[in-house]
């Protein structure tokens, strides 16, 4: 969430987000966290680790967020916010949403990432532009 002191829009912090999640699944060590991620979220022996408290990067994100979003609820805000980083975990290169899309139809790397971008801004600014 580094991003310059300026006019951040909804799609500079999409952009951050998966800029940031891709890099990660592209590292020889972080490939393995979204999915060690998702067997968290799926064992409920361990879910409350994942579930019990924001993340610095969450609560990053929100703090750029709400200026931009001054007509949505802090609820509201705080589900786009959880959405996004659900469909970035499964939507970077090694997620099994983009194997899925990739399986489907011809794509590159590159492409996914645009449309994975465009999505999490949707999301975060609920469809409005």
């Amino acid at each position: 969430m580094n991003v310059p002191d300026r006019d951040v829009t909804v799609r500079d912090l999409a952009r951050a987000m998966v800029a940031a999640a891709t890099e990660m699944a592209g590292h020889e060590t972080g490939q393995y966290y979204h999915p060690f991620l998702v067997a968290l979220m799926n064992d409920p022996e361990y879910r409350h680790l994942v579930t019990s408290r924001a993340t610095p990067e969450s609560d990053a994100v929100l703090a750029r967020l709400t200026p931009l979003t001054p007509d949505v609820s802090q609820a509201e805000r705080l589900y786009r916010v959880a959405s996004a980083m659900m469909l970035i975990i499964f939507g970077t290169r090694s997620g099994s949403l983009s194997k899925w899309v990739a399986a489907q139809t011809e794509t590159t790397p590159s492409q996914l990432t645009r449309i994975l971008t465009d999505t999490v801004t949707n999301i975060l600014s609920g469809g409005t532009p």
